[in-house]
């Protein structure tokens, strides 16, 4: 299902990278019920991020909003917005590979953990994809 809810079909080949929170896997490690972000080319899935809910902590997946300095705004797929810092230590990847928040755009679907007010809403790792 997409974020509006209308479901969705995503071809994959040999070519696609495969990712299970945040780990190198199979389309077939890919379950029902997980959440999924895609990026391609051609019609055929470039990267495939899947996160399963189930064991991770709270996943949030929403859209870029804007981005200054260290903070981006998330429009959330739930509804309403966050504010998410970025640390020295924030893992930024963009479609799978290593970047910096420089590199990001509104507009960009983003997966990340739940906002921690313990660790002042400082991200640990945000998974970005770039629109189709």
């Amino acid at each position: 299902m997409q974020l509006d809810g209308s479901s969705v079909s995503i071809a994959v080949d040999t070519g696609t990278r495969v990712f299970v929170d945040g780990s190198h896997a199979s389309v077939r490690d890919v379950k029902p019920g997980f959440v999924v972000s895609a990026a391609w080319i051609a019609g055929k899935a470039r990267v495939l991020e899947a996160f399963d809910l189930s064991s991770a902590g709270a996943i949030e997946v929403g859209v870029v909003g804007s981005v200054s300095g260290r903070t981006i705004v998330v429009r959330k797929s739930g509804g309403g917005t966050v504010k998410v810092r970025v640390g020295p230590r924030t893992r930024v990847l963009l479609d799978g590979d290593a970047a910096t928040l420089r590199a990001v755009r509104v507009g960009y679907t983003v997966v990340f953990a739940a906002v921690d007010a313990k660790t002042g809403g400082v991200a640990g790792e945000l998974r970005f994809l770039r629109p189709v």
